[in-house]
């Protein structure tokens, strides 16, 4: 099942930068306390399923 990698990240909305983050799960307490290394924004909530779905794809290959 391709998207259960998406279980291992925080989505949240910021109405503010009208923008969705996705942050894995293990640097989701940096990025609530204002670090955005591991960060990817983006306006559509589906740009960034895709992105990460298709990231966790080709490092699947890659290990192969």
């Amino acid at each position: 099942m391709k998207n259960e990698v998406l279980n291992d990240y925080v989505f949240h909305y910021s109405p503010y930068r009208d923008q969705w983050a996705a942050v894995h799960r293990d640097y989701y307490l940096d990025y609530f306390n204002g670090v955005y290394d591991n960060v990817v924004f983006n306006e559509s909530i589906n740009s960034l399923t895709s992105f990460i779905v298709k990231k966790w794809h080709s490092q699947q290959k890659s290990e192969q």
